[in-house]
């Protein structure tokens, strides 16, 4: 026998059944199932049957799409409302582009995709709103299950710094730059897909010009920018003025380049983000020289320096201790001749060197050789006479002049009275050497003769008494021994009683 029992239930829930049997007017029987094929229903091994009512919601297979422009993520996962928010993984096939296949009963669902970068929720891929798709009840699939992430692009670029530079060729010169591109250079660590360069010119022109471009490495993150370096002094070995900018590309999007200004710069544009400065150059070293003249003769007062490390041009030297002229020059390496003067107020000045100029080196490495220092020797009457008269007559009281002149090499023979001479005209009743005599009366200046400066006293006016006189002259140099001078027709000289 058989009967249709869905027929017969019209509500969703757990049924149980079972056959019931009579014959005529007997007792009826209840029969329950077993898998030996049942018998009398008993509950236990002939039991009843179970039907579970429940309308079965339909399946649609649906696909979803991501399709990668930025070409920067390996691992997308899917996950939405149809799956609880629960991550699950896409397939990428072809390359950037993801597929997940999920078999969706009919409703309304906000999905959306991550990259699984290790971190408990992932980069969230989508911008904006997460979209949305409607499975009606005959499976027709309505709004949105494909999403394209699009190409990240670089909005900021910029020479960071330095803004200028002086080196030598070889030396290091780093150049910093910056750049940003969103969800590229904020994580941390280099962005993916960045490449950087810093580039150089000898002209101020658009850098997008320019021929020379070095690699830049990944230096550091700062903030949401990525930082790059190169060594610019590492590609430059000759001297000149230089222009440089940076230059960024993200993937094979056009490339960007980056000027520098005082508040952070931008891309480059010639007038508020421009190019750094840098001028390479070879740096000649300076070593400290110290030159000294020693002035023993102690009869100079304003000594000047000059040589060929001063172009010949006067440069004031320094007294001190007295008598001690220096003066500290920075000089390059090379040889030098070199000299001093005294200013005596003329063009040229009083040439101080006594035969050859002196001459100093100076090494590469600073080692000082020749001649830093001079000695000025004391200067020495070489030349004293009794000019004239030879001899004379007169009364007590009257006048008498006598003439004696002295030569002192750098002294005597400049215009005027030489500095530091002293002279005297001395008498006695003895006709013996003048050193012994005590009666000198200082003699004045009278005028230059020659090389040899000319001096009188009036020994008349300091004779009073009749008699017989010898007279001599007597001149002293500093403090230097005194000499005297005699008479002869010749023109004299130091007095030798001969």
């Amino acid at each position: 026998y058989l009967a249709n029992l869905g027929a017969a239930i019209s509500s969703e829930g757990t049924y149980y059944y079972a056959s019931k049997f009579q014959y005529l007017a007997q007792s009826p029987v209840y029969g329950g199932f077993s898998a030996s094929n049942g018998g009398f229903w008993d509950g236990t091994n002939n039991v009843s049957g179970v039907l579970t009512v429940e309308e079965i919601i339909p399946l649609y297979p649906v696909t979803f799409t991501i399709t990668d422009l930025s070409e920067s993520y390996s691992d997308i996962e899917f996950k939405g409302e149809m799956t609880s928010w629960n991550r699950v993984q896409m397939i990428e096939s072809p390359a950037h582009t993801w597929t997940l296949t999920l078999d969706i009963a009919p409703g309304t669902y906000e999905w959306g995709a991550l990259e699984n970068d290790g971190s408990p929720d992932g980069i969230w891929l989508i911008d904006g709103a997460n979209p949305v798709v409607t499975i009606a009840s005959d499976g027709t699939i309505s709004g949105t299950v494909s999403y394209t992430i699009q190409p990240f692009g670089i909005t900021f670029a910029n020479l960071q710094w330095p803004e200028n530079g002086n080196i030598e060729p070889g030396d290091d010169f780093n150049v910093y730059a910056q750049v940003y591109a969103e969800n590229v250079t904020d994580a941390v660590g280099q962005g993916a897909g960045v490449q950087a360069w810093i580039g150089y010119s000898t002209s101020n022109t658009n850098p997008s010009t320019w021929t020379n471009w070095i690699v830049a490495s990944f230096d550091s993150d700062q903030a949401n920018n990525d930082e790059y370096l190169a060594n610019l002094g590492a590609a430059i070995t000759t001297d000149g003025t230089y222009y440089y900018a940076s230059r960024f590309q993200y993937l094979s999007q056009s490339v960007v380049y980056g000027g520098f200004s005082a508040s952070g710069g931008g891309y480059w544009d010639g007038t508020n983000n421009v190019s750094g400065v840098l001028t390479v150059e070879e740096i000649i070293p300076l070593y400290p020289v110290t030159f000294t003249i020693t002035d023993l003769s102690e009869s100079y007062s304003d000594i000047e320096f000059k040589g060929e490390m001063t172009s010949w041009n006067r440069v004031q030297m320094i007294e001190s201790p007295a008598h001690i002229w220096t003066l500290t020059l920075d000089i390059a390496p090379g040889t030098y001749e070199w000299g001093a003067l005294e200013n005596d107020g003329s063009p040229d000045g009083l040439w101080l060197i006594d035969g050859a100029n002196p001459v100093v080196t100076i090494a590469s490495d600073g080692t000082i050789s020749g001649t830093v220092s001079y000695t000025i020797q004391p200067f020495v009457i070489s030349f004293a006479n009794l000019q004239w008269p030879e001899n004379g007559n007169i009364e007590p009281g009257d006048d008498f002049n006598v003439y004696a002149q002295v030569y002192a090499e750098n002294v005597t023979n400049a215009v005027g009275q030489g500095a530091g001479v002293q002279a005297w005209i001395g008498y006695s009743t003895s006709n013996t050497n003048p050193s012994t005599w005590t009666d000198w009366i200082p003699a004045t200046f009278n005028n230059d003769a020659g090389n040899n400066d000319e001096y009188l006293a009036n020994l008349g006016a300091s004779i009073t008494t009749e008699g017989t006189y010898y007279y001599a002259s007597k001149f002293q140099y500093l403090s230097q021994s005194v000499v005297y001078g005699g008479f002869s027709a010749s023109g004299g000289g130091y007095w030798d009683g001969t």
